[in-house]
């Protein structure tokens, strides 16, 4: 069988197209021919034109995502790198934003527009909010979403990180032998430090979704 290290795939995340190094980054990633790549997170800063945590409206996002593909050197790249993507909260509108940002149905729309693939059932399925779900090499990529139903930050009553629909269509798909990549745009564990992470913010559900994941047979890797 085919291993991931003979197709070659990279991991970037936190893509600023204001940083003054990112030509030469770019260049250096698309120099190394990867197979594909894994855009996990705040792929787009959408929310540097307003205040720290102000809901971006969607104009404004619009046109972070336009100057973003406008600048980065990836999307100058001569050879077309399959991209598959899930967002966080820069590209979702709003610095560490929940199900209360205003315009979640709007930003949705932009994220599909500038990182849209087609459906291919059985190998490339979407998922609730900008979820998806890649089979490849023999394992399967889970992209989440974890900003459009996270629950508020101290809300105690039924919180939730990933909504009760996403995690739905997640574990009526991992009871079986094929390993499981779990992917997210923050931190899956991360109690014990003062920065976002699903642990840290939402324990309660932190702990509903380890026991259930303890319950099915595939191996898991946690991508953050």
């Amino acid at each position: 069988k085919s291993t991931l290290s003979e197709y070659g795939f990279r991991l970037p995340s936190c893509m600023d197209n204001r940083h003054p190094q990112q030509k030469q980054m770019w260049t250096e990633l698309v120099g190394h021919e990867p197979e594909m790549i894994f855009l996990i997170g705040d792929n787009v800063y959408a929310d540097t034109e307003v205040a720290k945590s102000t809901p971006a409206p969607p104009d404004t996002v619009w046109k972070r995502y336009f100057e973003t593909r406008r600048d980065l050197q990836l999307f100058k790249a001569r050879r077309l790198i399959p991209v598959f993507a899930v967002w966080d909260d820069h590209d979702f509108g709003q610095n560490d934003g929940d199900r209360t940002y205003p315009y979640r149905a709007e930003s949705r729309k932009i994220f599909h527009a500038f990182f849209g693939s087609a459906e291919y059932p059985g190998v490339f399925d979407r998922g609730p909010g900008v979820a998806s779900r890649l089979n490849a090499f023999g394992q399967r990529f889970f992209f989440l979403d974890d900003r459009t139903f996270r629950s508020p930050a101290g809300d105690r009553g039924g919180q939730t990180h990933f909504g009760v629909d996403q995690e739905s269509w997640l574990f009526t798909d991992l009871f079986t032998a094929t390993p499981v990549w779990l992917i997210s745009g923050d931190q899956f564990f991360g109690a014990y430090h003062k920065y976002e992470s699903y642990e840290g913010r939402h324990p309660d559900s932190f702990a509903r979704f380890v026991r259930r994941l303890k319950s099915q047979s595939s191996p898991v890797v946690f991508l953050s």
